[in-house]
């Protein structure tokens, strides 16, 4: 007597479609969950950022990337000498620092700058004053002001005086436009550093 098994082809086939497809789904499944996370995070807690210019020499330097994050000014307000990104238009964003905050008073005499009549040391100006005074000029800052901050606003210069167009031209900025807070540079590779 024969013994008469009978292989089903369709169901192997069936299996193996039926396996590619879940496997296809789910790679599928984890690029939107990528695509969606990384989205929630530049929107909501780091946004990575390009210099774009000289006015924060010898700080950052044109093309320079860093991090800028989000999600500080959400639970606190920014402090003087924080380095913060802003919108300033509809279409170009800024890199700044913090000058002044809501309600102080803004002065430059004499290549210093006082906030409420007392000067602020800014050991960060040092090399840039020393690149000036290299190249025979002394003065990186015109006098102006007294100006008073608005509430709800910042005064932001670039580090490199000279050469940045900040708060002394356009005035104060509002927290509203305040993108976040720069945080870490990442490139070029030897220059990664904290900010």
């Amino acid at each position: 007597m024969k013994n008469n098994t009978i292989v089903d082809s369709t169901s192997k086939e069936n299996s193996f479609t039926m396996t590619l497809f879940t496997s296809s789904w789910e790679l599928i499944k984890s690029v939107i969950y990528a695509i969606v996370i990384v989205v929630l995070i530049q929107h909501f807690v780091v946004l990575p950022t390009i210099v774009s210019g000289d006015s924060m020499k010898s700080t950052m330097i044109n093309n320079e990337r860093f991090l800028s994050l989000k999600a500080i000014y959400y639970f606190s307000d920014p402090q003087q000498g924080d380095i913060i990104t802003f919108h300033a238009s509809k279409v170009n964003d800024y890199v700044k620092r913090v000058i002044a905050l809501p309600g102080q008073v803004v002065e430059i005499k004499s290549n210093v700058v006082y906030i409420d009549g007392s000067p602020l040391p800014e050991k960060y100006l040092l090399p840039i004053r020393e690149y000036y005074a290299q190249n025979g000029t002394s003065v990186i800052m015109k006098d102006f002001g007294p100006y008073s901050v608005p509430s709800d606003s910042y005064f932001v210069m670039g580090d490199n005086r000279p050469n940045s167009f900040d708060s002394r031209d356009f005035g104060a900025i509002k927290k509203s436009k305040i993108i976040g807070k720069a945080v870490i540079s990442f490139w070029p590779l030897d220059k990664i550093r904290f900010l």
